[in-house]
């Protein structure tokens, strides 16, 4: 039977309707003695993630401009105040960015090399499979559609919200300390399992400056690998501030994640997350808002934070996105930009309320770029990472990311980046350092690899 497409009031009625059932049946399939202490957690769990769906969704009825379909997911075109973060924060207007600050373009990339920036998803010119135009009118933005079927597949709510299944995401700074002085002491082989609360194991390739900065940029080589049999796959931006309980982060790129959007493709998707405790209470993916906090705020009506993207094929002309987070010093917003060439387009931000009195709220202290995959809950085995390819494969074979730069309250400072190349065999990286912001690649990194232990 043909797939049919579910607008807004239609996929509300059948989330009103839903019952545990399912998930009560498959906790009973697993064991006969189970308590029923153990099934009112269940059901309880369920409700609490219905309750958010409609919570979510409900102030919106009669409100959306239209709905079309991306890869199986659907996208809201909804009123710009009246998405969830800004209702969070008790506001009806979404602020002004600040001017962008340009980091040039230099001459065509590395010589005779191809490579392009992504323009943005949405056109009213293009239509999804059921004949929907996939754009937003002016006054709208586009919200992904948060399902039952979604909370469900990553085990409910609460794992959710998190950055991944086990509730971690960042790899600590004494790792990397650790790691800094293995690499300079020419240790090479199998990393110590960088296993983190919960369960998760996490494997990167990535570089990393301490530095005081109001933001970064770089190009984002697109691919998509097979992440299997881990969790997810990634390549991302992300800045720090603080340490143990205090710390804050700002995080974004692209990932194949296919179980935190219940799809069984894999389809590189822009994310974005942040976290305002060392991923304890705090944080979420893309426009999610948890109960009772905010998020990201949505300006542009071009650009779906968590839709899909294009990507890049072996020996072909590479794709990627420019990605840019910049501080806005009047309001303390983290603004979000992407787009193509030197001048993305201001996208939304991070409000300065997230972080409170927090480090983050006066700017970033570390910046990170590269990639990172997660396992399975207690395994240790990661999927492809990039393109699949080890970073010595360069061009046009392994992902990459260029233009890595960051921002000073005065100046732009192509970034001098530290490795991390812990993960070998399964994940290598390499980087190439440059003091001139206006070079065709400035500062650079090849990342990745085939997977296997981590």
């Amino acid at each position: 039977m043909a797939r049919r497409f579910e607008d807004l009031e239609a996929f509300l009625d059948r989330t009103d309707q839903a019952q545990p059932d399912a998930q009560i049946a498959a906790v009973r399939g697993v064991s006969r003695s189970i308590s029923s202490a153990v099934l009112e957690a269940v059901e309880s769990a369920f409700l609490d993630a219905k309750a958010h769906i409609l919570s979510t969704y409900e102030p919106l009825v009669n409100k959306v401009a239209q709905s079309f379909d991306d890869h199986g997911l659907a996208i809201d075109c909804i009123p710009q105040d009246a998405q969830p973060a800004l209702r969070a924060l008790g506001e009806k207007k979404v602020a002004s960015p600040p001017p962008i600050r340009i980091v040039e373009d230099g001459a065509a990339a590395r010589g005779t090399q191809s490579d392009a920036a992504i323009p943005s998803q949405l056109n009213e010119e293009n239509k999804d499979p059921f004949g929907n135009q996939t754009y937003c009118p002016p006054g709208y933005v586009p919200l992904l559609r948060t399902t039952l079927e979604r909370i469900n597949d990553v085990g409910g709510l609460k794992r959710y919200f998190r950055k991944s299944p086990g509730g971690s995401g960042l790899h600590g700074a004494n790792n990397f300390e650790i790691s800094r002085r293995a690499s300079r002491s020419g240790r090479r082989g199998p990393a110590a399992p960088q296993t983190m609360a919960g369960g998760d194991t996490h494997g990167y390739a990535h570089a990393r400056q301490n530095v005081s900065n109001q933001g970064v940029s770089s190009y984002l080589n697109v691919w998509t690998p097979n992440n299997a049999p881990g969790v997810f796959s990634l390549s991302q931006q992300l800045f720090v501030a603080g340490n143990d309980s205090n710390r804050q982060t700002v995080e974004g790129g692209w990932h194949v994640f296919p179980s935190f959007y219940s799809e069984s493709a894999l389809v590189p998707r822009i994310f974005i997350y942040f976290t305002a405790d060392n991923y304890r209470n705090t944080g979420s993916y893309n426009l999610d808002t948890r109960p009772g906090q905010s998020g990201f705020v949505l300006k542009s009506d071009r650009w779906v934070i968590g839709g899909s993207l294009t990507s890049s094929d072996t020996d072909q002309d590479q794709v990627g996105i420019v990605m840019q987070w910049q501080r806005d010093p009047n309001t303390g917003h983290w603004w979000l930009y992407l787009g193509a060439g030197s001048k993305p387009e201001p996208v939304g931000y991070y409000p300065f309320q997230l972080f409170g009195n927090g480090p983050m709220s006066m700017g970033a202290e570390i910046i990170d770029f590269g990639g990172e995959v997660c396992g399975q809950p207690n395994q240790r085995m990661g999927g492809w990472m990039g393109s699949g390819e080890f970073a010595s494969a360069g061009f046009k074979r392994a992902a990459f990311q260029k233009k890595i730069a960051y921002f000073t309250d005065s100046e732009i400072i192509s970034a001098t980046l530290d490795p991390d190349d812990r993960f070998r065999p399964s994940y290598t990286v390499e980087v190439f350092n440059s003091d001139d912001i206006r070079g065709s690649w400035g500062t650079y990194l090849f990342y990745g690899g085939p997977g296997g232990p981590i």
